[in-house]
């Protein structure tokens, strides 16, 4: 009787170990699924280079946009994991440096970005889907606005034109949702 409990033992310890074997795996499995990028990331691939950059911005209240022309470039890190983005410009005479990372998060199945800039202290974060072809990517986010004390939703949308040029447009949106574009980055390749 004792060598048939060892044995049944035995036994059960052996079929739990296959079954933690097959569920590492499993999770090793997914975990590499997550980690390699993949087709929405390729819809990427043509915003990597050396950008000339004019950004029109509108003052709420003000017909005629202020133009600011700048430099822009994007680059793959992390082994092609996400595309960091570093631009400098001059906005109303003074100095302007912004940095970006965008990437598309295969659990989530969804672009995530986040931007600062010499223009405040704070992160902004937005997520965002692309149509179809994968040229068009359109984000929503929040934005703090400390002139109006207030923390504005936010749809941004990235139109990749092809190789040699793209566009994003920065809208805010009121709380009766209305919409307002603040800016328009026209980016070409040097």
């Amino acid at each position: 009787e004792a060598d048939k409990k060892l044995a049944d033992e035995a036994a059960a310890k052996k079929l739990a170990d296959e079954d933690d074997a097959k569920k590492e795996a499993e999770m090793q499995k997914r975990w590499m699924e997550y980690s390699i990028p993949g087709t929405y990331h390729e819809y990427l691939m043509p915003l990597v280079g050396q950008w000339d950059t004019s950004t029109k911005f509108w003052m709420m209240n003000q017909p005629d946009p202020i133009v600011s022309l700048g430099i822009s470039t994007i680059e793959w890190v992390m082994g092609g994991r996400y595309l960091e983005e570093y631009t400098e410009s001059d906005f109303m005479g003074n100095s302007f440096q912004g940095r970006g990372i965008l990437s598309y998060d295969n659990y989530l199945k969804q672009y995530q970005s986040i931007w600062f800039d010499s223009m405040g202290t704070g992160v902004s974060s937005s997520q965002g889907v692309c149509d179809e072809s994968g040229k068009t990517l359109t984000f929503k986010g929040k934005m703090v606005e400390p002139g109006m004390q207030t923390i504005f939703d936010t749809r941004a949308v990235l139109h990749i034109k092809n190789y040699t040029e793209h566009t994003f447009e920065f809208y805010l949106l009121s709380p009766e949702g209305k919409e307002f574009k603040l800016f328009e980055i026209g980016y070409k390749r040097k």
